[in-house]
């Protein structure tokens, strides 16, 4: 089962103000947004995940070095759980929450063992970048998210730590609250590591860089010959319990770039497996109902009949039945696959994703009321309970961008440098 332990963490020294440097995971940051935080600080952390060309690389690990060399990142000097809390705003509505978890290094473990568990499928491109990275920096940069089952011994031991003085607090770039403490204390940290040791982790964020850790680690033990357990065996995480009140997974919204079909022989199509009604714009969706937004006219999309879509799915029969229910389910597999014709490949060539924020949401509804793109689908969101479902069924996995965690986990808090 999971291996969970604390580790020598590596951080910016305590001169830099970690507002100025620290960024989100390196999928979320637009070239703007790149371009943008390298000017905001000549330490910004973007430096060490995201550049251009094929030797960005061998520069970022140059910079790495450099940083350790001149005292812009130090080591810790014992072994640490660094807690965590993040204070923000709900965008939907304007809810004050707290999310608390932890940093820890993870044993890796195949995906087939069903320990550490997926519920999105990963693309090649992704994980060929990311390895490029890892063998040049050799040091785990950007923490995987993942949740943890509820464990009253983890919950009463982070309770009692955030009630002690941080040793970082500050405001992000996006005027998020973050406190950070160190939890040192072995009589703890023993507790935590078997507490969770017969518990299954599941992936929020970060499935590409956890496959690519386990590919860089089986070529490290084929190229030295040596199968002992070493430090790149273990990749660097942010643990958070799936019960926690900050725990929060927002959908994301799909605009249609062009149909295969004119609007009207859409519609006409959809109705074949879903009951369609016309609504105002701006209602928020029902539960397990996907909305439809175009040029024209608005749509509440409602599936008829459950039984009928078995075997419009791509799962086939191993997927339990509340998997072919799941709403981002049915729009990728039954209405864009089964009933447009738009395979995995075709589907990725049309789709524009939207995060589901007021702001974002009606931007992308004037997007297509103006013409610029076809059609707007509004999915609600997954629930906790439905990405853990998913996960403790190998093999099986959501479409991608089935889930929108907020707020993400920050880059550069804490690193795991292994060699």
């Amino acid at each position: 089962m999971a291996g969970v332990h604390p580790f020598l963490g590596l951080f910016y020294n305590q001169k830099i103000e970690p507002g100025k440097v620290l960024v989100p995971p390196y999928d979320v940051i637009s070239e703007t947004e790149r371009k943008a935080f390298l000017k905001k600080d000549p330490h910004n952390y973007v430096r060490l995940l995201l550049g251009e060309g094929e030797d960005w690389y061998s520069k970022a690990a140059d910079i790495f070095r450099k940083w350790r060399k001149d005292g812009t990142f130090v080591q810790d000097k014992e072994e640490s759980f660094y807690v965590s809390e993040e204070e923000f705003i709900c965008p939907n509505t304007g809810e004050r929450k707290i999310r608390r978890g932890f940093f820890a290094v993870v044993d890796l473990e195949p995906i087939e063992k069903n320990i550490v568990r997926p519920h999105e499928k990963t693309h090649p491109g992704p994980k060929l970048d990311r390895l490029k990275l890892l063998k040049a920096i050799k040091a785990h940069v950007d923490p995987i998210f993942a949740m943890h089952d509820h464990n009253a011994i983890v919950k009463d031991i982070l309770a009692k730590v955030v009630k002690t003085k941080p040793f970082r607090e500050f405001k992000d770039y996006a005027g998020i609250k973050h406190k950070l403490w160190k939890l040192s204390d072995k009589k703890s940290c023993d507790a935590i590591t078997d507490a969770l040791k017969g518990k299954h982790l599941y992936i929020i964020d970060g499935h590409h860089r956890y496959e690519t850790a386990l590919t860089y680690a089986q070529r490290r033990h084929k190229e030295e010959g040596d199968n002992t357990l070493k430090p790149y065996d273990q990749v660097l995480m942010c643990l958070v319990c799936m019960g926690d009140p900050g725990l929060m997974c927002l959908p994301t919204h799909r605009l249609i770039t062009k149909f295969p079909k004119p609007v009207e022989d859409v519609l006409r199509r959809i109705e074949i497996l879903f009951d369609i009604k016309i609504i105002t714009p701006g209602v928020p969706p029902p539960k397990s109902t996907i909305q439809f937004i175009t040029k024209d006219k608005s749509y509440d999309v409602i599936l008829r009949d459950p039984d009928q879509i078995f075997s419009c799915t791509g799962a086939g029969g191993k997927a339990p039945p509340f998997y072919h229910r799941l709403p981002v389910v049915l729009l990728h597999q039954v209405i864009l696959e089964g009933l447009l014709g738009l395979d995995e490949v075709a589907q990725r060539h049309v789709i524009r994703y939207v995060k589901a924020t007021p702001m974002t949401l009606a931007e992308a509804t004037n997007q297509v009321k103006r013409g610029e793109f076809e059609a707007l689908f509004i999915l609600p969101q997954t629930t906790i309970e439905q990405v853990k479902e998913v996960g403790d069924i190998p093999d099986l996995f959501m479409p991608q961008k089935s889930t929108f965690f907020i707020p993400k986990i920050l880059s550069g808090q804490v690193l795991y440098p292994f060699d």
